[in-house]
């Protein structure tokens, strides 16, 4: 059976509370498995795990054929087993690597629309699911700066041709009835409170060098301006209440590079690790550390892996631009291509900067179609995807939309798969597998928690199973640039990572509160004797 499930145990003494509601299954697609189904009246639950008796442990699981969280609680055993058909990790706290920031989504336009189309009730329940204590309890979320593909309309917060003092620069409808009442509501629901990383997707028409919201690059006459654009921006959300943690660069500013002719119609602005770090360096940075933002971090790339080493090592160049930079955001698009061992190299190579997963989606490319109710093949994709970057030092990793429709939009662009469905007709959603995936993560490794090893007596390492086909013409990343274009259709757009070997695996962190969580991944379509061993508490 493919499952995945989750273990936590505690250092402490305590009591436990199980007070869970269990899923309402609809089985999905034909061929697929379930969704779990919500509506105003009744929504499944997950509460946080609480303390246990010492040498107890709380067990939760979502498999292909049990949808939503099973939970259980249970013993350790002192006793040594030797049954040479387990597989067995071994968990070492000793042993500690990078701190988790958290797990999310981003606030779109399109997500907008959706929740806004629920009933009250239902819309509750749907923030409450991602962001309450009773939720997978997302904490860490994109917030794009104006439209996207993902949004009814082409626009920028100030389309007024030529307005260089920004007299025009406001807020739009998107944003007074679409992000900011749900960016709100969640808030007031999370107990971790939610990190917001802010992002263009395009500059005003009138900046660009085409003058137009396709492609393009920002004038360097208007710099200055691309960068005050940013300022108002943190101005008017803070006059709405709400702090903005870091700005990135600007969405997959290289992607239509290498890409064009799947991408031309994409609202996107131009930029090149050159130019993103004079960008930087002598506009917003400055007017960062002049303003009340001062603590804004400042995240590069926002972009394809594939472009990661050539970007950080032109910022790495300057001394002054690499000090003002926080991190490097990275979509999993391409991952399939691209060795993890890029994401060692740049921990290697800048140690000090935030390895972040900004966007996940599975797009068109993945499939015939864009949703697919119940699909744990997807769910998969995820699953792996989770274990490979953080295996690799990543500290956060994000899908893209909160809830798309039926058919994956609405979109100016290309409909992809969501982990809530929303049905407006029906004045209900669907918790898609993929849910449940992200969810033993965000849930159950909180901000602060860290990555510890866990060794397996399997021939194969988490190393070597993680371990993508990669594309040879960029092996070494060093030929970007003479000639960057890689085969692709409209209908072949970026697909995720394929899911590997057929193997069993494992990732734990330490949380905060002392208690151990400890993520298997059974990829195999048959039942695996697994055993977790902790030196001082046995094995389970």
């Amino acid at each position: 059976m493919l499952f995945i499930w989750l273990i936590i145990f505690f250092s402490m003494k305590g009591t436990s509370v199980l007070g869970d509601l269990s899923c309402v299954p609809r089985q999905g697609d034909p061929g697929q498995g379930y969704v779990c189904v919500c509506n105003s009246t009744y929504c499944d639950t997950i509460e946080r795990p609480t303390p246990l008796p010492l040498g107890h442990y709380h067990w939760y699981s979502t498999s292909n054929s049990t949808p939503g969280f099973s939970h259980t609680t249970g013993t350790f055993i002192n006793a040594s087993i030797d049954n040479n058909t387990d597989v067995v990790f071994k968990v070492n706290a000793s042993a500690q690597f990078q701190e988790i920031l958290g797990f999310g989504a981003s606030f779109t336009d399109t997500s907008g629309i959706l929740i806004n189309s629920l009933p009250e009730e239902a819309q509750n329940k749907f923030i409450e699911s991602y962001f309450g204590l009773t939720g997978i309890e997302y904490n860490l979320c994109r917030l794009p700066i104006g439209g996207t593909d993902y949004s009814p309309r082409v626009y920028t917060l100030d389309d007024v041709v030529g307005d260089e003092d920004l007299q025009y620069f406001s807020l739009t409808e998107e944003d007074l009835n679409l992000k900011i009442p749900y960016i709100k509501k969640a808030m007031s629901v999370s107990e971790r409170g939610i990190r917001l990383m802010a992002c263009t997707w395009m500059a005003p028409g009138w900046m660009k060098d085409n003058n137009n919201n396709y492609r393009g690059y920002v004038r360097t006459k208007h710099y200055h301006t691309w960068a005050k654009y940013h300022i108002r921006f943190l101005e008017e959300y803070q006059k709405q209440g709400i702090s903005i943690w870091a700005l990135s660069g600007g969405n997959e500013v290289m992607l239509t590079f290498v890409l064009p002719i799947a991408l031309n119609s994409l609202n996107c602005t131009l930029v090149t690790a050159p130019i993103q770090r004079y960008w930087f360096k002598e506009h917003l940075s400055p007017l960062l550390a002049a303003s009340n933002f001062s603590d804004v971090k400042l995240i590069v790339l926002d972009d394809m892996r594939l472009f990661a080493p050539y970007w950080m090592k032109h910022f790495a160049e300057d001394t002054e631009a690499y000090k003002i930079i926080d991190g490097i955001g990275l979509h999993w698009y391409f991952d399939k291509y691209i060795p993890p061992s890029v994401l060692t190299y740049l921990h290697q190579n800048f140690p000090e900067k935030l390895i972040m997963y900004t966007e996940t989606s599975i797009n068109g490319g993945f499939g015939p179609k864009a949703v697919d109710l119940g699909s744990w093949v997807r769910a998969e994709a995820y699953i792996y995807s989770i274990i490979e970057t953080l295996a690799h030092w990543t500290q956060s990793y994000m899908d893209w939309n909160l809830a798309v429709n039926l058919e994956g939009g609405p979109t100016l662009g290309m409909a992809v798969e969501g982990a809530i469905i929303v049905n407006s007709t029906g004045e209900e959603f669907y918790k898609q597998p993929i849910f449940y995936a992200m969810g033993h993560f965000s849930k159950f490794m909180p901000p602060g928690a860290r990555r510890i090893q866990v060794v397996s007596n399997q021939n194969i390492s988490l190393e070597e199973y993680i371990n993508p086909t990669k594309l040879s013409k960029y092996a070494d990343l060093e030929e970007f640039g003479n000639e960057n274009h890689l085969e692709a259709s409209p209908t072949n757009p970026p697909i995720p990572p394929y899911v590997p070997k057929l193997l069993t695996v494992s990732i734990a962190t330490l949380n905060p509160d002392g208690s151990y969580s400890v993520v298997v991944y059974n990829s195999k379509n048959e039942t695996q004797h697994v055993r977790i061993e902790e030196p001082n508490l046995g094995s389970i």
